[in-house]
């Protein structure tokens, strides 16, 4: 099967592929975001985890969902107060970390700590019988770090790796890759110790992620990368532990550029081209339902016309245009035209999978005023998703 051909035969037993799977989305809040680098104020953090878990509309509840995966949402680092938010994992090291672009994110004990987290969270998943993860991230300011950390380990110029995250203007763009670029002047990440780049350029809730990577590949369990945070997370969890990436799968070929130059260290090899901005399990999903035990769904009809679910789609609570061929598909069944055109590259066998996502995201999420997400700010999300 392609997408375990970069697995050694006496590395995986087969039979992980129909064991049980699980979402670890880690959130956490990032001090470089206090300057403008996302299209929204960092006080959607909260109100995205809300959505994960009490309004449960989120494209990472959707597609877990679909994934058959159960979701658990760990706090390890948000600004806000969380008590009050039922089954969220509260380990929170610190309220966000610290303004990168002026000193390092975290101190070294914060990085291993967080680093640890993620190591007892997988460990006691694995205990629980669970040895699929699917990781995904809430933080704004993410793909900021990321960029950072994957231009420190691929020794690639910021410009090159940086992308537009939640899709942000060319102001907000040029003013996060210079940010990039003075944070690498001001630490000097070392490139050869994980820890380090962590410290220096990284959030919290990428350091737990790497800890849950990390004790799944020593644990000989299977961890499903996803977008371009994932991507940088695992450089993280290689630099740490090596050989951890022989326990990867990737999923996606994200829009963000930095993920192809993460993957020329990984070499998980993504093989879906769905044009997605975004994680959350979005490409995840489908892998981690293609590897296991073949479970057919019908297509559920689509109770919106063409352009109701275009602006459905446009407010939903997550970036603009961020989840590709999924919209373009939803939107397309529900004008009922012809799909065939969009459909004719991908491999049969996962054609009936990519519909049936795109209508469930269609039907399940929800907008950012059912779910109480500010709107955009910036890019072109601001004048689409106004409330």
């Amino acid at each position: 099967m392609k997408m375990i051909s970069n697995f050694e035969a006496d590395q995986v037993d087969p039979s992980i592929f129909f064991s049980r799977k699980c979402t670890v989305l880690a959130c956490a809040d990032h001090g470089i975001a206090s300057h403008g680098v996302s299209a929204f104020d960092d006080s959607v953090t909260l109100q995205m985890i809300k959505n994960y878990l009490i309004h449960r509309g989120a494209a990472a509840n959707v597609f877990s969902k679909f994934a058959g995966a159960d979701l658990f949402v760990v706090d390890v680092g948000v600004r806000a107060k969380t008590q009050n938010i039922p089954d969220l994992i509260r380990k929170k090291i610190s309220h966000g970390t610290k303004d990168f672009s002026k000193e390092p994110a975290m101190s070294e004990t914060q990085a291993i700590q967080s680093i640890e987290i993620g190591r007892s969270i997988a460990k006691n998943l694995i205990d629980r019988g669970y040895r699929i993860f699917l990781p995904a991230e809430m933080g704004i300011g993410n793909t900021t770090s990321s960029a950072a950390i994957t231009s420190a380990i691929c020794k690639i110029p910021p410009e090159v790796v940086t992308g537009r995250g939640s899709n942000i203007s060319d102001d907000r763009f040029q003013r996060k890759i210079q940010l990039i670029s003075r944070a690498l002047e001001v630490n000097q990440p070392n490139s050869n110790y994980g820890i380090d780049v962590l410290k220096k350029v990284g959030g919290f809730e990428l350091g737990c992620l790497a800890g849950v990577m990390i004790e799944a590949a020593n644990q000989k369990c299977l961890t499903i990368l996803d977008g371009f945070n994932t991507f940088a997370v695992a450089l993280i969890a290689e630099k740490i532990s090596p050989g951890s990436k022989k326990f990867m799968i990737g999923s996606q070929i994200s829009r963000e550029p930095g993920q192809k130059f993460a993957n020329q260290i990984l070499n998980v090899n993504p093989f879906l081209d769905l044009n997605l901005r975004f994680g959350e399990c979005s490409g995840s999903s489908i892998v981690a339902r293609m590897i296991g035990e073949k479970i057919f769904e019908s297509i559920p009809e689509i109770p919106f016309n063409e352009s109701q679910a275009k602006f459905r789609i446009d407010h939903f609570a997550k970036p603009i245009d961020s989840l590709g061929i999924f919209e373009t598909i939803a939107i397309r069944l529900a004008g009922k035209k012809n799909i065939d055109d969009l459909l004719q590259t991908i491999d049969r066998d996962l054609r009936h999978e990519i519909v049936l996502a795109s209508v469930k995201m269609l039907l399940e999420m929800k907008t950012f005023e059912e779910c109480g997400v500010s709107t955009a700010i910036d890019g072109i999300g601001k004048s689409r998703q106004s409330n």
